[in-house]
């Protein structure tokens, strides 16, 4: 492994971490960075983001080099679902431990029995089970991260529709669909709050504009740009800068792009050595954080710098676990795709 990406992942799910660990406490603010950006940006709106850009860049590499529709979609599958799978089956699991009921009234509660199903299909994502969580800071919600695959899953599927195309046209349809979706954010009062449905399609566009720059950066061939380092610095010099001037949520769509691809394509040999040794375990940090954090605050009350670390800390375990016992092991049968 020559780029960064997996490590910068793993920034991204701590960022996430970080950012949830304020509502769980029940603090007004998200963290601290959105103090001192009043109220401009979060550790976890930058690790999302970020999450969809890295995700835009390769997954529209992953489609140019697939042989069929069907291994692109099975690829995409083995990424997302045997984790989710596991992670759902252990949240039922460690519920019932805290669930005001014998197991008779658990398997029959609608609640519980839904839970599953409801989360595992993603487009009716279901965050409580009834009992459980009610006296938290945070209360009646079990996993408030869960609920951004739908959204990325969603785009998998999108993009997938340019898999007939030549390279080409590719390369021109994902750059025309990003510089549209950009020019509609920029110039235009986009109404979409009230277009709910299964997804919030405010969050949607958004999440596409930062997943579909990372497409164009592929299409356009930004890995064989020169001097990344440079590239990257420049992109979060600007960034900070905006951030003073109260343009952020402009400047970002331009250069969080930028900044994030260059950052993962700058081959530092430290960081690839962390992620080697222990793993990529950012899906894993990032679906079991936030139900390991309720957990805690059930059980110890803790405070927000108390609850992240020991979040974190939890997390990571789990993540490990997740890793190499259902993560890895899915991705090395993806392996055998590579002809279909």
């Amino acid at each position: 492994m020559n780029n960064n990406f997996n490590f910068l992942r793993l920034l991204c799910a701590i960022f996430v971490v970080i950012t949830h660990s304020y509502p769980l406490t029940g603090a007004s603010e998200r963290d601290l960075l959105e103090t001192i950006s009043e109220k401009q940006v979060w550790f976890s709106a930058i690790g999302v983001n970020a999450l969809f850009i890295i995700s835009g860049y390769l997954i529209f590499q992953s489609l140019c080099r697939s042989n069929s529709l069907i291994g692109y979609y099975l690829k995409r599958l083995l990424r997302i679902f045997p984790a989710l799978f596991v992670v759902l089956l252990i949240t039922l699991a460690f519920v019932f431990l805290v669930y005001q009921g014998d197991f008779n009234a658990f398997i029959h509660d609608p609640s519980v029995r839904s839970y599953f199903p409801n989360n595992f299909f993603l487009y009716n994502m279901q965050y409580d089970i009834s009992g459980i969580f009610e006296k938290n800071p945070l209360p009646n919600m079990i996993n408030g991260s869960l609920w951004t695959i739908a959204y990325e899953f969603t785009l998998y599927l999108i993009l997938s529709l340019l898999f007939f195309f030549n390279l080409i046209t590719k390369r021109i349809v994902v750059s025309l669909l990003f510089f549209l979706m950009l020019i509609g954010r920029l110039f235009f009062t986009l109404n979409t709050a009230k277009f709910h449905g299964v997804l919030n399609a405010t969050y949607f566009y958004d999440f596409a504009l930062y997943f579909f720059s990372g497409s164009f950066l592929a299409a356009v061939g930004f890995e064989l740009w020169g001097k990344k380092r440079l590239l990257s610095l420049s992109a979060l010099l600007l960034l900070a800068i905006s951030i003073i001037g109260h343009v952020y949520s402009i400047t970002a769509y331009f250069l969080m792009p930028v900044l994030v691809i260059s950052a993962g394509l700058d081959n530092y040999k430290s960081l690839n050595a962390i992620v080697t040794k222990i793993g990529d375990l950012s899906y894993g940090i990032y679906i079991y954080s936030f139900m390991i954090m309720q957990f805690l605050m059930h059980f110890f009350k803790l405070g927000t710098i108390s609850l992240m670390l020991w979040g974190l800390i939890i997390s990571f375990l789990f993540a490990l676990f997740s890793w190499h016992c259902v993560e890895k092991r899915a991705l090395d049968f993806k392996s055998s795709l590579k002809s279909i």
